[in-house]
């Protein structure tokens, strides 16, 4: 009786443990990506008012446009943009896989330059973003700005 006990003792514990890390971590990633889409301006001196655009920044592109901008950059034809979904986001929230989805095909690109080079003429200041689809358009709002 008291094998018994002790493994659904052990069972719980583990179980227990088991929630609370995949809580955390969802936690944590809710943390995250609520910051990403804030647009706190509490800035008081002008050099710091002068690079608050990189601190919280958007993108908007039509479906087309971004295919034609994934066409140009990766050379792969997906159709008009669906939709672009973060796979894996690394705990600063730096997006480190994302899938592009077309009309006709999807791709997952698999590096945070390569995602920010892809989504950009030159490159977006940061892979720490969320994508917002609105009518006929996809928002891309990030945070931060990291140099290439």
């Amino acid at each position: 009786m008291s094998l018994i006990s002790n493994q659904s003792t052990t069972a719980r514990r583990n179980l227990a443990l088991t929630l609370l890390r995949h809580g955390y971590v969802l936690h944590r990633r809710l943390i995250v990506i609520r910051k990403i889409r804030s647009y706190s301006r509490a800035f008081s001196r002008d050099s710091i008012r002068r690079r608050a655009n990189f601190y919280r920044w958007q993108v908007t592109y039509t479906p087309e446009e971004l295919a034609d901008l994934i066409r140009s950059r990766l050379g792969t034809d997906l159709g008009p943009i669906r939709s672009l979904q973060a796979l894996a986001r690394g705990p600063s929230g730096r997006i480190y896989r994302l899938k592009v989805t077309g009309e006709r095909d999807y791709m997952i690109i698999g590096k945070e330059l390569e995602i920010r080079r892809a989504l950009s003429r030159t490159h977006l200041y940061s892979s720490a973003f969320v994508v917002d689809k609105e009518p006929d358009r996809l928002v891309i709002r990030g945070a931060g700005w990291d140099t290439v």
